[in-house]
């Protein structure tokens, strides 16, 4: 049972990891484009 326990938990904080990951993805790639963009000008 362990076992499952721990595999379970694995894969739940790789979903948790996974949708962070994506989340500050989403959230910074405005950021990221507009900083590149104004490189890009300059």
């Amino acid at each position: 049972m362990s076992y499952r326990r721990k595999t379970f938990f694995d894969i739940a904080c790789n979903v948790v990891v996974w949708v962070a990951v994506i989340y500050f993805c989403f959230a910074l790639l405005p950021t990221i484009l507009k900083h590149m963009s104004g490189a890009l000008k300059v």
